[in-house]
């Protein structure tokens, strides 16, 4: 014969076109008794605590608009609880009342504080921070909520967001494999690092550590004067820029034996002026920190480009491919493919 509670439990079930888990039914039972905090309660029916997902459970699973079978089911403990053991809300209070005196006329303070603070939490007059903390959390909140928190950070760290149109690209079509597998040769002190990144988020195509100088390279290949860099990209590079590291953009037009190095702040300007607003002596546009249609003239280049930015400290204005006698400004032999 079934018990009532679980006789109930269905009813639940089909009222709200929803299954009590077993886990939800534990988390219930253990949190009719009393004993445990809510997170506790949440760990001892089976819910992972990694990262404080118990106390962020037992907070979704108390909230009637999410999970209002269960809330209900709580509702129908408390009552079966009521009608076995004599247990009412007002009863517990009324008994802790008493406690409470007891102990302050037998001189134990401590016993009555704490009855006191029981009977406080009972009658909903205090809330235990440790199961709050967590409420802020990014899954709990819906698209408007998320979307004024991103506001507020706009607006307290303005210089964290990038404002510019982008568009979504394929960086298969846009990434210059040739250049990442052209390794660096007979260049000692070197390291190259072709990173595989499947995660996304802007990080860079290479790192290289040259002479004790570390820095990122962003390659890129284009079929006409537009470059394709994406947001993710454009942000990565600008912030680690402004920490005080050191990135470039490696630009390949494949019309042309040309290739053109550009420091990694100036993302945003290159998508928006292209290869057209390269700056190679007529005033406008991004300046190069270095061109040429050169191997070992790119090698030079992206290093003493990094050592110039590493000694200047947070300079931006220097033009490595400027000088004349500039060792990566001449005309070398092809680039190999």
């Amino acid at each position: 014969m079934k018990r009532r509670v679980d006789t109930k439990a269905e009813e639940i079930e089909e009222a709200h076109g929803r299954k009590l888990t077993n886990r939800q039914k534990e988390f219930a039972k253990h949190y009719v008794d009393g004993v445990n905090s809510n997170a506790g309660c949440a760990k001892l029916a089976g819910y992972s605590n990694r990262d404080g997902n118990a106390r962020i459970q037992a907070h979704k699973l108390l909230d009637a608009s999410l999970f209002p079978h269960v809330a209900e089911y709580i509702s129908e403990l408390r009552e079966d609880r009521e009608k076995r053991y004599g247990v009412t809300l007002m009863g517990q209070l009324k008994r802790l009342r008493e406690l409470s005196m007891n102990a302050e006329e037998a001189g134990q303070f401590s016993a009555a504080i704490n009855a006191e603070k029981t009977r406080s939490a009972l009658g909903g007059l205090t809330t235990d921070r440790r199961e709050t903390n967590h409420y802020h959390a990014i899954e709990n909140m819906d698209r408007q909520e998320i979307e004024s928190r991103l506001e507020e950070l706009r607006k307290s760290h303005p210089h964290a967001f990038v404002d510019a149109e982008y568009e979504v690209l394929n960086e298969s079509e846009t990434r210059d494999t040739s250049l990442e597998q052209n390794q660096v040769k007979d260049t000692p002190n070197w390291n190259t690092t072709r990173i595989e990144n499947r995660y996304g988020g802007g990080v860079p195509d290479v790192h290289i550590c040259a002479e004790a100088i570390p820095f990122w390279v962003e390659l890129k290949i284009t079929k006409t004067n537009a470059i394709n860099i994406s947001a993710q990209q454009i942000a990565w590079n600008y912030a680690y820029c402004r920490s005080g590291g050191v990135s470039f953009y490696l630009v390949h037009p494949l019309l042309s034996p040309h290739l053109y190095l550009f420091d990694g702040l100036h993302g945003r300007e290159l998508v928006k002026s292209g290869l057209r607003g390269v700056d190679l002596g007529s005033g406008s546009g991004v300046k190069p920190l270095w061109s040429g249609d050169s191997e070992s003239g790119i090698v030079v280049g992206m290093f003493e480009a990094a050592r110039s930015r590493v000694g200047s400290g947070s300079g931006r204005d220097i033009e490595v491919g400027s000088d004349p006698g500039w060792p990566g400004s001449g005309v070398y032999g092809s680039f190999k493919r």
